[in-house]
């Protein structure tokens, strides 16, 4: 089965909610994509319940380059204890003004658990990767108000223009 969701945290991912109920012989991939406003180091942290071990990576879009990656093959259970060893850390320098998109791909054989996302900038509290937490570390995307805002002003401009 493929099946694709959108979430606006990656926060208690679980396949039982977000692919029909399956919980064993599944892969699951989490991706999130951003445009730094504020450069810097970043930590991104895994709680997740991958029996057949996944992959983190981060991706700097100007480029196509894979950045920062980490491959775990063993049985990764964090027992959503963020203490546990089979939390795993990914630390990476990310550059402002530069897209990003951050993925990681965990693989289950059986009873699988949530999975939750979480981030630190220059050595702050931990917290959800989610949009609201994200925001203020990211350039906002242009949204239908700046469209509808740049067309309004290109029709005046070429208005001005022929007059």
């Amino acid at each position: 089965m493929l099946g694709a969701s959108s979430v606006s945290a990656l926060q208690g991912v679980s396949t039982a909610v977000h692919a029909s109920g399956e919980t064993g012989d599944y892969s699951l991939m989490m991706t999130t994509t951003f445009t730094v406003a504020q450069a810097g180091l970043y930590s991104f942290q895994v709680g997740a319940d991958w029996g057949r071990g996944g992959v983190a990576a981060v991706v700097d879009n100007s480029t196509s380059s894979v950045i920062s990656e980490l491959v775990r093959t063993d049985d990764i259970w964090w027992a959503h204890n963020w203490s546990h060893p089979d939390v795993f850390d990914v630390p990476v320098n990310l550059g402002a003004g530069t897209s990003y998109t951050l993925a990681w791909i965990g693989f289950e054989g059986c009873c699988g658990g949530a999975s939750t996302i979480r981030f630190s900038y220059e050595g702050s509290p931990y917290v959800p990767v989610s949009v609201a937490n994200l925001a203020p570390y990211t350039v906002p995307e242009a949204g239908l108000a700046m469209l509808a805002s740049a067309a309004a002003a290109l029709w005046l401009e070429r208005s001005r223009r022929r007059a």
